[in-house]
C-alpha cells in the first residue's frame, strides 16, 4: 500500500479534485486485489461492484485544520454543501485542492468479517480461501499528511 499511497500523493497539485483522487485510490486498490489473487475478476469489476469499498470502506482522507477531522471538507469555499458522492458516502473531503490546504492521504485494506460478509452472498469472484487466511490480519491503513503548494505538494510526514 505504500506505493499506492505515494502514487496518489504524487498526483496532488492545485485544482485537483479530491473526489477524483479517491476514485483513483479505488482503481489502484482494485489492482492490488487482482494482483494478489484476492479478487479473481477485473479491476473494473472490483470497483464497479463495490468490492474495493468492502475492503476499504472509508474515504481516501480528510482535511486537517483546527481539528483532526476538519469540518470544511464537505463545503465549497462559499460555504455551500459539497456532499460525498452516493457511491462513496464515507468520503470526508469533496473539495478541489488549493494551495495551503492540508489533507491526509490514508488508503487502507481491511479483512473485517462485518464488511466482507455481504460479498459472500454474491457470485463475485472473491478468493474466499485466501481472504479467510488473511482475516486474522485485520488490515492496514497507511497515512501521510500533505500540504498543497503552488506547484504541487509537500509531504509533512516521513
Amino acid at each position: 500500500l505504500h506505493h499506492l499511497k505515494d502514487d496518489i500523493i504524487s498526483r496532488i497539485e492545485p485544482d485537483t479534485s479530491f473526489v477524483e483522487l479517491h476514485q483513483q485510490m479505488h482503481q489502484a486498490l482494485g489492482s492490488v486485489l487482482v494482483a494478489h489473487d484476492i479478487f479473481k475478476g477485473t479491476v473494473e469489476q472490483a470497483v464497479s461492484e463495490g468490492v474495493t469499498r468492502a475492503f476499504c470502506p472509508h474515504g481516501l482522507g480528510h482535511s486537517l485544520g483546527l481539528q483532526v477531522h476538519d469540518v470544511a471538507g464537505l463545503r465549497h469555499p462559499d460555504g455551500s454543501a459539497a456532499p460525498a458522492p452516493s457511491e462513496h458516502p464515507a468520503l470526508r473531503l469533496t473539495r478541489i485542492l488549493k494551495p495551503g490546504m492540508v489533507v491526509t492521504v490514508e488508503p487502507g485494506l481491511y479483512f473485517i468479517p462485518m464488511l466482507l460478509n455481504p460479498l459472500r452472498d454474491t457470485s463475485l469472484p472473491v478468493n474466499w480461501t485466501l481472504v479467510d487466511q488473511l482475516m486474522s490480519c485485520g488490515g492496514i491503513r497507511i497515512e501521510d499528511n500533505v500540504v498543497v503548494t503552488e506547484n504541487g505538494y509537500d509531504k509533512l510526514t516521513p
